[in-house]
């Protein structure tokens, strides 16, 4: 069957993960807007948006129409010896919808992508310079480079990454004085900062104006600002950038996930045309730096049709909307649960309910049949109540193992008012059947599992 198949030849270890989740009883035949149908005929409502690449829901209908007008019409996909017409599109549509002069876009697949270009744009703009310096928690990919300065949980363990140690310089997130001080430790070795609008691990918001303070800093030294928009942009936050919340400007913008639409994988790297030309000029070395199936034509149509979407149903003002609301349930949700829940962290559409498992996991530890228990208990409880939402209350919602104490709220933009209550509800009622005997249940019923 397909699960032997995916755990033979795909991944085993993840297998493992995704049964003692429950997930691998979703046998998802269907996926439409915030639902995954189940074969058999169950209905999940889903709350993690695949990490953010569903801003706009499962197979939205003006993306499906618009990948089968590229079938109908038979579109060019890959064009590598001429302009392509529907990356000149897409790119248009992006500058017209970022702030001056940000109006040169290079197209990619991934985030981690897009952040490796960004970093090497920067490196070639600013010959000389040698250190880059990122947050703590920050996350901007897994390929080598990005990986280099990505400082979320131990992703980096076990590799040689891209960039040598002492060429990155890590500050705490949210902390532009911290910024400044790194900036005059080495006056005029940094060629740019990297940081997220809002940290998509740990969904850390940083104070007023940080994003502005950086920008101003950095420039202030001679260093770039790259903004990694790529899970909180596009409306998530209740704006249609994150930097924009600040009233910011950066040099560099990254993008991706809800980009594609949902349909395809897609990613863009903006930044000025003086940039840029500073970086690969207009000659020979203009395509030093290149993808080999960034900006697919099909791929930029349903990009430009997601941002038309974006913009036509007001995504970004029901983000902001909704994200009041929910924000709210979830306030008294913590109050009512003030022993088991620290508080909520996040905003629009992208927050999370940070526990305290503390109580939980010291009760647990007291448990003979659990002394060989593989993880962390913090990890465990989160387990629990991922299980229980899926099994009790037909609503999947994640969280991220390098904060496994914080369940992310994460659905499509296209959520109603009534979804978000109900799962709010549904926390509510697993803490409120005691969340030490919800997570004991699901330990002793996966005791072999867990082992």
């Amino acid at each position: 069957d397909y699960l032997e198949a995916y755990r033979r030849h795909v991944n085993p270890g993840l297998h493992r993960i995704y049964r003692s989740l429950g997930m691998n009883e979703l046998d998802v035949v269907r996926a439409q807007g915030t639902k995954l149908h189940l074969r058999g005929g169950r209905v999940i409502t889903d709350f993690t948006s695949a990490g953010g690449i569903l801003n706009l829901g499962h197979n939205h209908p003006r993306i499906v129409a618009a990948e089968r007008r590229c079938l109908d019409n038979q579109v060019v996909d890959a064009l590598k010896i001429a302009p392509h017409r529907l990356q000149a599109a897409l790119a248009e549509n992006l500058a017209r919808l970022l702030p001056g002069p940000l109006g040169t876009a290079f197209f990619a697949v991934s985030g981690a992508e897009a952040n490796e270009a960004a970093m090497k744009l920067c490196e070639r703009a600013q010959p000389g310079r040698t250190r880059f310096i990122t947050t703590e928690g920050g996350y901007h990919g897994k390929t080598h480079g990005a990986l280099s300065v990505t400082r979320s949980e131990d992703f980096a363990d076990g590799f040689l990454v891209g960039l040598p140690a002492d060429a990155v310089t890590t500050v705490p997130y949210g902390n532009a004085g911290a910024v400044e001080t790194a900036l005059m430790g080495g006056d005029g070795e940094v060629i740019a900062m990297i940081l997220e609008p809002v940290q998509g691990q740990g969904l850390l918001v940083p104070p007023a104006g940080y994003v502005a303070d950086v920008v101003r800093i950095c420039h202030d030294h001679g260093a770039l600002v790259i903004a990694d928009e790529v899970k909180v942009g596009l409306g998530r936050l209740g704006s249609l950038f994150g930097f924009q919340r600040d009233g910011a400007v950066p040099d560099v913008v990254t993008i991706s996930k809800a980009l594609g639409g949902g349909r395809r994988a897609m990613a863009a790297m903006v930044t000025s045309e003086e940039l840029f030309v500073r970086a690969y000029g207009v000659g020979r070395k203009a395509a030093l730096h290149s993808t080999t199936f960034g900006g697919l034509g099909a791929s930029c149509a349903i990009a430009i049709e997601a941002l038309n979407v974006i913009v036509d149903d007001r995504l970004s003002e029901r983000a902001a909307e909704l994200g009041a609301f929910v924000r709210e349930q979830l306030d008294e949700l913590a109050a009512r649960h003030g022993s088991i829940v620290r508080g909520i962290r996040g905003v629009g559409l992208f927050q999370g309910i940070h526990f305290d498992f503390t109580p939980v996991s010291s009760a647990l530890r007291k448990r003979k049949q659990l002394a060989g228990l593989k993880g962390s208990l913090d990890s465990l409880c989160m387990v629990a109540i991922v299980r229980a939402l899926v099994d009790d209350h037909d609503i999947v919602a994640g969280f991220s193992s390098s904060d496994p104490d914080i369940l992310q709220v994460l659905p499509p933009l296209v959520v109603t008012r009534d979804e978000l209550a109900a799962f709010v509800d549904a926390i509510d009622v697993i803490l409120t059947r005691g969340l030490r005997k919800v997570v004991a249940d699901f330990a002793v019923k996966n005791l072999k599992e867990l082992m």
